[in-house]
């Protein structure tokens, strides 16, 4: 049985495919989508069980993503994983982070992913 919907937002596709597989394996279903603009169009009509989402991002920014998905009541429980390259900005988001919310610095390994989906 399904552990419900990973949403991936991540624009590099061998990353994303990465995270496709380690969460199928882990029991999730995966959806991948590779720019901000689609992930804010996508996110208007479901509710994932937990969000992958990388900050640099073509279209929209993932901080921005993350700022949208803290405001909407649809998704107050869904917890997200945030994944960053840049270090300066890691620090900055880390006093951002709801409750329940993590933060990995790329490169990212499936172990890390699994590990961070354990903690949910």
């Amino acid at each position: 049985m399904a552990k419900g919907l990973a949403l991936i937002i991540e624009d590099h596709r061998e990353i994303g495919d990465i995270y496709v597989t380690t969460l199928q394996l882990a029991g999730f279903e995966t959806e991948l989508i590779m720019d901000g603009k689609t992930a804010l169009a996508r996110l208007e009509g479901i509710v994932p069980r937990v969000i992958i989402l990388d900050i640099n991002l073509p279209q929209v920014s993932g901080n921005y993503i993350y700022s949208q998905i803290k405001a909407d009541p649809r998704l107050r429980n869904v917890p997200v994983v945030i994944s960053t390259a840049n270090m300066l900005l890691a620090d900055v988001l880390r006093a951002d982070l709801r409750p329940g919310d993590q933060l990995l610095i790329k490169p990212v390994s499936p172990y890390q992913l699994k590990d961070a989906m354990a903690k949910l």
